[in-house]
């Protein structure tokens, strides 16, 4: 059974005037625009979203000074409760589940550009159809529903340190034969 892949959904538009470079545009602004791309493509990791918008303003390059006046963005953003930072990612507010999303972009296939949260339910979902896997079984299919097409040794090891996490928090299990399932309370 084929897994349904779910796009990943990119920002398309910022809600702001642009006519400021983003180093001088007002701090309010620039956490609009950090707050545009978070509830478009949350949970998405901090330089993305410094990449989004600066696509977006249509530059090309993002140079300290852009890096910097975004962060300022993320910050504020942050303080005014429009993004949660948690780990590296903002998240929208109180948002706490994700759903794996295929990546298409290229730039985005990086699996430290993946929360681990949306790894981890990869994983679930990957275990629902194959109900117990051996461990080496989990990450092919885990990494094709985030849009990987081919699963690097980076990318299964980054899995399975997933894999090996939900197994010590209990939320999947290891059984006696050595393949991982959801265990009995998920199952059914």
């Amino acid at each position: 059974m084929a897994l349904p892949l779910i796009p990943y959904e990119e920002c398309r538009r910022l809600s702001i005037s642009m006519y400021n470079l983003i180093p001088n545009a007002p701090r309010a602004d620039l956490a609009q625009a950090v707050g545009d791309v978070v509830r478009a493509e949350g949970p998405i990791h901090v330089d993305e979203v410094t990449r989004r918008i600066r696509t977006l303003w249509g530059l090309k390059r993002s140079g300290r000074l852009i890096k910097e006046a975004v962060e300022r963005g993320m910050k504020y953003a942050e303080s005014v409760g429009q993004v949660d930072r948690r780990q590296g990612f903002l998240w929208p507010p109180g948002l706490e589940t994700v759903q794996p999303r295929a990546r298409s972009a290229k730039e985005m296939l990086k699996i430290e550009l993946i929360p681990e949260e949306e790894i981890a339910a990869a994983i679930n979902k990957t275990l629902e159809v194959q109900y117990a896997s051996p461990p080496a079984a989990i990450p092919t299919t885990a990494a094709r529903l985030l849009g990987f097409q081919q699963t690097s040794e980076q990318i299964r090891k980054a899995i399975l340190r997933v894999v090996s996490k939900q197994i010590k928090d209990g939320v999947i299990h290891k059984r006696n034969d050595g393949r991982i399932d959801l265990g009995s309370h998920k199952q059914g």
